[in-house]
């Protein structure tokens, strides 16, 4: 009985990496969270496609890394053909790449707190989209449950002072998407299971090629002007010559390349 008793115990005690994982966790998403807000809004960065683009291509590169070196074993290789990738996996990741975007969106017009508080909001949403595609039964404690926490969103939301209705939108349409993306999960993959590196090989792709076509899409023009316009404003400088639009040469680096060879 003291055996069994020790291992109960050894199991309920949390590793050091479960600890570790869990202060990473605690650490890294607020402050993505912030750095989202900081580029977006503090530094004019208004391109919520491009920016998530750069996470998903990070996510990529390190789990088809982790293949390239064998340190990743994909036990659905013979599961995802072509036809189950496009019919089956590409729609997980139009919704996963909407509800990044518009949910990056809603930072231009809302606050970090205030859109915190709509995310409470999330598992109504979910809700919601499982009883309308029938996986849920309703029940009275569900609908308890349901009533609590939309009582309690829209206490806290009241008050909010820097309300926007276009970022409200945005970021009711990013659960909404969210919640979708889940369904579609449970419908379309089944009882398919995957370790996180397996799920980044294979969804992050899909994710990308959505994020890249909305933004070459909606966001390339507006970039290309604004990088033209960069060019144009350092060309006024009396420290730059404009090379139209092809890229600024200092004058003080032309007259120190003078001198270095003269």
């Amino acid at each position: 009985q003291r055996r069994v008793r020790g291992e109960h115990g050894a199991r309920a005690m949390p590793t050091v990496e479960q600890v570790t994982a869990i202060c990473s966790f605690s650490v890294i998403g607020p402050a993505l969270i912030f750095l989202n807000r900081y580029l977006l809004v503090t530094q004019h960065f208004k391109y919520p496609g491009v920016l998530t683009a750069m996470g998903i291509s990070a996510c990529l590169f390190t789990s088809h890394g982790a293949k390239a070196i064998g340190r990743l074993e994909l036990e659905h290789r013979e599961t995802m053909t072509i036809q189950f990738y496009l019919h089956k996996v590409m729609p997980i990741g139009i919704c996963a790449a909407g509800t990044i975007v518009t949910g990056n969106l809603a930072y231009l017009t809302l606050s970090v707190a205030f859109i915190q508080i709509l995310k409470a909001f999330a598992p109504v949403i979910l809700v919601v989209i499982l009883l309308a595609a029938k996986l849920e039964k309703p029940n009275l404690l569900l609908f308890v449950s349901v009533g609590i926490i939309s009582l309690g969103c829209s206490g806290a939301v009241s008050g909010e002072l820097n309300f926007s209705y276009i970022g409200f939108a945005y970021m009711l349409a990013s659960e909404v998407i969210e919640a979708i993306k889940l369904v579609c999960q449970q419908q379309l993959l089944g009882n398919l299971k995957f370790s996180v590196l397996e799920g980044l090989y294979w969804m992050t792709p899909a994710g990308l090629f959505w994020l890249l076509t909305y933004s070459v899409i909606f966001e390339s023009a507006d970039m290309y002007k604004a990088c033209l316009l960069y060019t144009s404003d350092a060309a006024d400088e009396e420290d730059s010559v404009d090379l139209g639009g092809r890229g600024i040469i200092k004058k003080k680096r032309v007259q120190t390349c003078r001198k270095l060879y003269s």
